[in-house]
């Protein structure tokens, strides 16, 4: 939050943007602003990503192609294990627009008609 405020205040003042480099540049403010960034990223990270010993994760695409049925049922699992409940039809997802709407794309996918 530090941060923040400080960086919002400084893109007014160009004159003080020199000022922050030799602020943040000190090891104990550089300190805290990691200290911060880290609590930020540990409670985006719960919120977001799924937990737990069962969780399959899907962190690069794989060697043989998959078939449509097995793609349907891996995202119903990702739906069911999301925390936040995020849903991808409702237009935005990790800050992509996903257009889902039939009107908006000639190519849909059966992935995108697929029930809730």
């Amino acid at each position: 939050m530090f941060y923040l405020i400080l960086s919002s205040i400084v893109t007014h003042f160009p004159s003080l943007q020199r000022t922050l480099r030799l602020v943040i540049a000190l090891p104990s403010v550089r300190k805290r602003i990691e200290t911060e960034m880290d609590v930020a990223r540990a409670e985006i990270e719960r919120k977001l990503l799924p937990q737990g010993k069962d969780v399959v994760r899907h962190l690069s695409l794989p060697r043989e192609g998959q078939t449509l049925e097995w793609i349907l049922e891996a995202m119903e699992q990702m739906d069911e294990e999301a925390p936040s409940h995020t849903d991808y039809r409702k237009g935005q997802l990790s800050g992509a627009v996903y257009r889902t709407q039939p009107h908006f794309s000639s190519h849909s996918t059966p992935t995108e008609h697929r029930s809730p």
